[in-house]
C-alpha cells in the first residue's frame, strides 16, 4: 500500500479514536454518577491512561526503534524543541509518538512541518504497526464496561451496575 494510502487509514483511525474517546469519556462519567461512596479521585486512572497501561502491559518486550523513526524524530525535534522555538506541547507530543514507534504519527507530525520524507527509511511493517496500534486503542474503548453499559439495554444496564456495585463494595443507586 502506498504511503499515501496508509496515511489516510491512519487519519481516519486516530478520528474514530478520538471520537470513541470522547464518547467513553461521557459514558464514564454517565456511569459513575449512580454509585456512592466511590474511590479517592487520585486512584481512578482516565480513560486515556487505562488504555495505554493496558497496552504497555500487552506488549511482549521493548522493540528496537525503526531506524527511519530516529531520523523522523531527530528532525522533527530541530523544528519542535522550545530551545529553538517550539512549543513544550509540541515538542512532548513528538516525543510520545517516538516512544511508542508511532511512526505515521511521526510522519503526519512532519508533513505538518513541511520536513522532506524522501529521505526518512520506514517498512511496510512499521507503518501497519502504527494503524494497529490505534485499531487496539478502539477495541480497548469498545471494551470498557462503561461502553458496554451505554450500549446495553435497559435491563443489562441494571444488571451491569448491580454486579459492578457489589465487586466494589459501592451502593448502586438506580436513578431511573
Amino acid at each position: 500500500m502506498s504511503l499515501k494510502k496508509w496515511l489516510y487509514k491512519y487519519k481516519y483511525l486516530h478520528a474514530e479514536y478520538s471520537e470513541l474517546d470522547e464518547l467513553n469519556q461521557t459514558y464514564m462519567v454517565e456511569f459513575e454518577a449512580s454509585f456512592r461512596n466511590k474511590k479517592s479521585e487520585e486512584n481512578i486512572l482516565s480513560p486515556e491512561e487505562s488504555i495505554e497501561l493496558q497496552l504497555s502491559e500487552s506488549r511482549d518486550s521493548p522493540v528496537a526503534k525503526q531506524s527511519g523513526s530516529k531520523d523522523l524524530y531527530k528532525q522533527l525535534s530541530k523544528h519542535t524543541h522550545p530551545d529553538v522555538g517550539g512549543t513544550i506541547k509540541d515538542f512532548r507530543e513528538i516525543n510520545s509518538l517516538y516512544m511508542k514507534q508511532d511512526i505515521l504519527g511521526l510522519i503526519v507530525k512532519a508533513d505538518e512541518y513541511n520536513i522532506d520524507l524522501e529521505s526518512i527509511e520506514y517498512s511496510e511493517e512499521d507503518l501497519s504497526s502504527s494503524c494497529i496500534e490505534l485499531q487496539n486503542k478502539c477495541e480497548l474503548i469498545q471494551g470498557t464496561l462503561a461502553w458496554q453499559w451505554a450500549n446495553a439495554s435497559p435491563p443489562d444496564r441494571d444488571f451491569l451496575k448491580t454486579q459492578y456495585a457489589m465487586m466494589h463494595g459501592l451502593e448502586y443507586i438506580n436513578n431511573d
